[in-house]
């Protein structure tokens, strides 16, 4: 490579630079939520399901992040789902219709009923193909919308950053 082909390069990748606009500072943005790992067999109840979204971990596994507020504690708090229990996730939203989907001129919008207050439970369950083995199961009851206004307010530890 020549010295003025480098010399080009280097004035293309400064002129790049300084092109490019201004990296965000302060980092995210958004609530902190505590992650919660919910007990085999343990009922929990009174949860607000406030989003998801669906993900592949950083070892590669697929996952589903569930964000929630803890009703009576007021504390927002994460699950992760994995495996099968994505599958019975994925059941619960569609058959308590928490994602519907509206056809429009531009195509489909998705719909998202959120808050929904929920009791839930994961559970190991026996195969019954292969008796010995076990797999881990999510089950919500939904129990009804809630209003964003009738949320909890953020514990002090857990509020978004306030706006400059």
């Amino acid at each position: 490579m020549s010295n003025n082909n480098a010399d080009e390069i280097a004035a293309f990748m400064n002129e790049l630079e300084e092109s490019r606009p201004a990296k965000a500072t302060g980092g995210r943005r958004g609530a902190t939520y505590d992650i919660l790992k919910p007990e085999f067999g343990q009922i929990y109840r009174n949860y607000a399901i406030l989003s998801f979204n669906h993900g592949t971990s950083p070892l590669g596994a697929d996952s589903v992040v569930v964000r929630m507020v803890n009703m009576d504690t007021g504390r927002r708090e994460k699950i992760y789902l994995q495996s099968y229990e994505i599958q019975d996730w994925d059941r619960f939203v569609k058959n308590n219709e928490i994602v519907t989907v509206e056809t429009t001129e531009d195509g489909e919008k998705k719909n998202y009923n959120l808050p929904v207050l929920c009791d839930f439970l994961k559970q190991k369950e026996e195969s019954q193909k292969n008796p010995g083995r076990f797999y881990k199961s999510f089950n919500a009851i939904a129990r009804g919308a809630v209003s964003r206004d009738d949320l909890p307010d953020y514990h002090e530890d857990q509020a978004p950053p306030a706006e400059e």
